[in-house]
């Protein structure tokens, strides 16, 4: 890397660089294919490259492009299992070109083939999956309120794709293998229609998706066919990396949401972008954060889950019961993950 940056240094034209830490336990196809589609779409003009450390994202210009921060902050939320901070690099140096170094490798057909479907493959499967029933590949994960002195209860539930069943749907080469998160979105406007018929009881609904669908036929159908009552148990979810992407379109689509009686839940991916939530999260919005994430803030900065409003704060991935009790202690009162279906299982859903 060191010998990449002098050349860098050496050139005669401004670059600006970021270098995105993937461990080598999780360095596969489909995060590179996963990035390149995003670098491509988020950051036009950028080039991705694979290194021993991790991916590169590079471009001409002395200034590193607003969609180059977006596009970190992607990264987060596809590769939650890297350490470490991002790292930026600002090469303002002048050479004829800058080509990719002789230990770059970008991702050839060959490797991303299996993980990036064509057009007529991601088609069949989003018909193949509308056309089944929401249970069938839909999981309901439960979300549930745990307080000091009160019995924990389910009070919602967050909807996701099971990977499984979308890579069945998509059937050939791609059957068994884990789909990428860009295609594991293409259904998040199936998950939107289908909520309805998965709502219970009293329970709530998280469902992911865009600012953007807040517009589409989806809400629209919903509002028609299930009025206002129905449509307020659906909570939506927008990543934190779509709500910078598009600050605008994510604050019309806030107005649309609150005109439905919705609250919104803003799906913030590490304790490095928390630092974004101020100027985008409103008073009344909840915030999900990682538990992992969530400790090591507050370890970093005590008063951090203060700040934020504990009460707004939904917990989400606990593998622990320490997890939990770290929660509770910072009151905060909404949580999810694994260690829940550990914890109903065990002890019924009081």
């Amino acid at each position: 890397m060191d010998d990449a940056f002098q050349r860098a240094i050496e050139s005669r034209r401004p670059l600006w660089m970021v270098m995105l830490p993937v461990p080598a336990e999780v360095r596969a196809a489909p995060v590179s294919s996963a990035f390149s589609r995003l670098a491509a779409r988020i950051v036009p003009d950028a080039q991705v490259f694979e290194s021993e450390d991790g991916l590169v994202v590079w471009g001409r210009g002395e200034v590193e492009p607003p969609g180059a921060t977006r596009l970190a902050t992607r990264h987060t939320e596809l590769v939650p299992e890297a350490q470490g901070a991002i790292k930026r690099y600002l090469l303002q140096g002048t050479a004829p070109s800058f080509g990719a170094p002789a230990n770059w490798t970008s991702p050839t057909p060959a490797r991303t083939a299996t993980v990036d479907p064509p057009a007529d493959t991601l088609l069949a499967m989003l018909q193949a999956l509308s056309s089944a029933p929401p249970a069938a590949w839909i999981r309901r994960m439960p979300i549930v309120v745990a307080r000091r002195g009160a019995k924990a209860r389910i009070v919602a539930r967050w909807l996701a794709p099971d990977p499984a069943v979308v890579a069945r749907a998509l059937g050939g080469t791609w059957q068994g293998a884990t789909p990428d998160a860009t295609t594991l979105r293409l259904v998040e406007p199936l998950m939107l229609a289908a909520a309805p018929r998965l709502l219970s009881g009293e329970e709530k609904l998280v469902v992911p998706h865009s600012p953007d669908a807040a517009f589409g036929g989806s809400y629209d159908s919903l509002d028609a066919a299930f009025g206002r009552a129905g449509i307020a148990r659906i909570m939506p979810g927008i990543s934190l990396a779509d709500a910078v992407a598009s600050p605008a379109t994510f604050a019309a689509a806030r107005a649309r949401f609150a005109a439905d009686g919705q609250r919104l839940l803003i799906a913030c991916p590490s304790a490095e972008t928390l630092g974004l939530l101020s100027s985008l999260a409103a008073p009344h919005d909840l915030v999900s954060i990682p538990a992992d994430a969530a400790i090591a803030a507050e370890r970093a900065a005590p008063g951090t889950i203060r700040a934020l409003g504990p009460g707004r704060v939904m917990l989400v991935g606990c593998r622990l019961e320490t997890e939990i009790a770290f929660g509770v202690h910072h009151g905060i009162g909404l949580f999810e993950g694994s260690v829940i279906d550990v914890l109903i299982g065990a002890r019924g859903a009081a």
